[in-house]
């Protein structure tokens, strides 16, 4: 895998092979592959990276965040001008575990998860031995340090702290390269939908360096949508949900079933 070459470079004193068998097991399954023969990916939601439950689980939003998507979802037979019949999501599963386990809904089979970072940017979800590794601890601080620029808000990922030379800006590559490389792999229509300024500022990236052209432009109105660990999903009724919530299942909704756009 060229992550692993990657992340041996910046190390620099670390081997391919040995950063492989380091990291191999932090590494977890996306969901950005077609699951059921008649429904093709529509939506793919980009988080950040994965955390403890994500590696427990070995795929993405395996966690409070995933069970946030859940009970978002949960709410899209309130929809407004929602197909007829549109079954009830009442499993309360994070969204990553539905998906793992082919949980049939129409809205769930055309939806795919992925993250910014395949491996995990918070030292939490790391072993000790990790942790206490010289080159391996300066990767984390340099992980740390770019979640916490690019959570910002700025629209720039320029680094320029003393930390072992130019490694924050040449892992800040190491993850735009990776991130690129499996977009490159979704259907020419599949919309991607930043979560957070974290994975809206990398996607940037990524187009920037990449020149892609998306075949649909990232809707305007999904630039605010938040992580979805800040995700409110009150119950109550459809007009009870934030607005963020209420336009991210019409739009999910609406590519799912090819409704008129509203």
């Amino acid at each position: 895998m060229p992550l692993y070459s990657d992340i041996a470079e910046v190390l620099e004193g670390k081997e391919c092979a040995q950063v492989e068998e380091d990291l191999g097991n932090m590494i977890v399954d996306e969901f950005i592959q077609q699951r059921t023969p008649n429904t093709p990916l529509k939506t793919v939601l980009l988080c950040e990276s994965p955390h403890v439950y994500e590696i427990c689980h070995g795929h993405a939003l395996a966690g409070s965040a995933g069970r946030k998507v859940t009970n978002a979802l949960r709410h899209v037979h309130n929809m407004p001008n929602a197909p007829q019949n549109i079954p009830v999501i009442d499993n309360q599963d994070a969204v990553g575990c539905l998906l793992m386990h082919s949980t049939p809904h129409p809205v769930l089979d055309s939806l795919g998860i992925m993250n910014v970072s395949r491996l995990p940017l918070q030292k939490d979800p790391y072993c000790r031995r990790i942790r206490q590794d010289d080159d391996y601890r300066r990767l984390l601080c340099v992980f740390n340090k770019i979640r916490e620029r690019a959570q910002t808000g700025t629209h720039e990922l320029n680094f320029r702290w003393p930390i072992n030379g130019d490694a924050p800006l040449r892992t800040v590559m190491v993850v735009v390269r990776e991130l690129s490389r499996r977009l490159r792999e979704l259907p020419n229509n599949t919309l991607v939908i930043p979560c957070g300024h974290f994975a809206r500022n990398f996607l940037r990236k990524a187009e920037c360096e990449q020149r892609r052209q998306w075949s649909e432009p990232l809707r305007c109105g999904l630039q605010s949508l938040p992580h979805p660990i800040r995700w409110s999903t009150m119950n109550g009724q459809w007009s009870d949900l934030p607005c963020y919530i209420r336009h991210l299942l019409t739009l999910i909704c609406t590519r799912a079933f090819c409704l008129p756009a509203a």
